[in-house]
């Protein structure tokens, strides 16, 4: 009995701390004096492991992070799921053996599974939510550095500075042995975002917005965004026919322009302000908030 009621004493010293953390945070927005219609952003709990360059997926209203790098420079070798709808960081697993210190691409269903790509070891595998569990799939054709992935109807795309793969997947296994080779990039992509909107895959890489139709050999150029960002991999947000694009590196610099994309218009338009700037962020949507955290926080005013 002593124990447990120790262990309530620890959780609710940890939810506190937690609390004091987020009211700070909240103040320091609110000394900016943003009013609506611009974004009113609430603090929530902080990340347990502060990171940048970590993997982002949403699943059954849990945002998951995968990997990073800590401050100092280390590698992380372990997934954190935060439960959105109550902001509080609730569980963890590790990695699989060997993944940590690599950017990981990772698209999943929104509900159970998710897949992943260690780029730099050309490894892949796919995480079960409800059992909390990694399994084994095909490995990439290649090592790529900084890959970024989206699932389509039953294919999930991976693409890098050394291809652009495909591989057919449904409840957390690969239904083929090998990958299938997709159309290139036209460009070099440096951390570029991946989303399906309207059954078209679009990427954005710095400056440019690139379409693939479902069946199509070949990319087409679309508009490009108003705010030119790259480091976002884990930062775009598909919500039916539109994408939300959240921070980024521009012009060489942390950007807190949030920036959406209408597929049906092929237009981009500029839709707030982060409340401070930071690239290599992972963002999700649940009910109406737009969520983000971790990444690379820039201090200046």
């Amino acid at each position: 009995m002593v124990e447990e009621m120790d262990d309530v004493v620890r959780v609710s010293s940890r939810w506190a701390r937690e609390r004091l953390v987020a009211y700070r945070d909240e103040a320091e927005f609110k000394q900016l004096g943003r009013r609506p219609p611009e974004l009113m952003w609430r603090a929530m709990s902080r990340c347990p492991v502060a990171r940048r360059d970590a993997g982002g997926v949403q699943l059954e209203g849990r945002l998951l992070l995968l990997g990073g790098v800590v401050e100092g420079g280390g590698p992380y070798a372990f997934v954190d799921a935060l439960e959105m709808r109550r902001g509080r960081w609730k569980d963890r697993w590790p990695l699989p053996e060997g993944w940590s210190g690599s950017r990981i691409a990772v698209a999943g269903d929104g509900e159970r599974f998710a897949y992943a790509a260690a780029g730099a070891v050309a490894q892949a595998a796919a995480f079960d939510l409800f059992e909390g569990r990694w399994s084994g799939l095909p490995p990439l054709p290649r090592a790529t550095a900084s890959p970024a992935a989206a699932l389509r109807w039953n294919r999930w795309h991976v693409l890098g500075s050394e291809g652009h793969w495909s591989l057919a997947v449904a409840g957390g296994q690969a239904l083929e042995a090998r990958w299938r080779v997709e159309p290139v990039l036209p460009s070099a992509a440096l951390r570029p975002a991946a989303a399906v909107l309207e059954a078209r895959l679009v990427v954005l890489t710095g400056g440019r917005t690139w379409l693939l139709e479902a069946g199509s050999e070949a990319w087409r150029s679309g508009t490009p965004p108003a705010v030119p960002v790259e480091e976002v991999e884990s930062a775009i947000v598909a919500r039916g026919s539109t994408a939300i694009l959240v921070g980024g590196t521009s012009t060489g610099a942390p950007s807190d322009v949030v920036q959406t994309y209408d597929a049906s218009a092929d237009r981009w338009t500029l839709s707030g302000r982060m409340p401070y700037r930071s690239t290599a962020v992972v963002a999700g949507f649940h009910g109406d908030f737009l969520y983000f955290t971790t990444g690379q926080r820039d201090r200046g005013p």
